[in-house]
């Protein structure tokens, strides 16, 4: 199975949610094959690659915010 099908079966996130990997908090603005690109409250663009999405603890704001609200 590809890192992007499991990141993908895993559903931790997707694009326009708020995460945390690892250290980074920022919205998801892409994922591709090797990297997922956060972009952080200050503006900074940062690319984690998947592997590190793998083996990272992840929390994902978003989430229940859609649900329940903020």
């Amino acid at each position: 199975m590809t890192t992007e099908k499991r990141i993908t079966y895993m559903r931790a996130f997707k694009v326009g949610d708020r995460v945390r990997i690892g250290d980074t908090v920022g919205d998801v603005i892409d994922q591709s094959l090797m990297v997922t690109h956060l972009r952080t409250i200050k503006n900074e663009d940062v690319t984690v690659p998947n592997s590190m999405v793998l083996n990272a603890h992840i929390v994902n704001y978003s989430a229940r915010a859609k649900e329940e609200g903020l």
